[in-house]
């Protein structure tokens, strides 16, 4: 497969491109953690929409936007450098480690943000 488009494919949806060249299991990593970033991006828009902009919720925002641009950026790069014959930035190890701190930093955030609430 010709570099560029597999960058193109993992552009339009990440992890694309890498199932396009027939790295089945990379793809599917690269669907299931950028389906749940940009999910909770989602999700954490809806939920503040029309209350005066993200409040205490900022840091989950930021977090999960970082990861959301993280993850798309560099499944479009790690698409082009595999069909390169290059081998990838974040490798499948990299990225599983990547998402368990991702979780891990998600509820640690979550955990101060509802924290002030509780003890209401």
């Amino acid at each position: 497969m010709d570099p560029q488009a597999a960058a193109v494919w993992s552009m339009a949806f990440p992890g694309l491109g890498h199932w396009k060249f027939g790295r089945r299991g990379d793809a599917i990593a690269r669907f299931a953690m950028s389906g749940w970033s940009f999910g909770a991006l989602l999700v954490l828009l809806v939920s503040r929409f029309g209350k005066g902009g993200m409040g205490p919720t900022m840091p989950l925002f930021l977090l999960f936007l970082g990861a959301s641009v993280a993850i798309y950026v560099l499944s479009a790069v790690d698409a082009y450098r595999i069909a390169s014959g290059d081998q990838p930035i974040l490798s499948s190890r990299a990225l599983l480690w990547t998402s368990a701190g991702l979780i891990v930093l998600s509820v640690l955030i979550a955990t101060f943000v509802t924290l002030p609430a509780a003890r209401r």
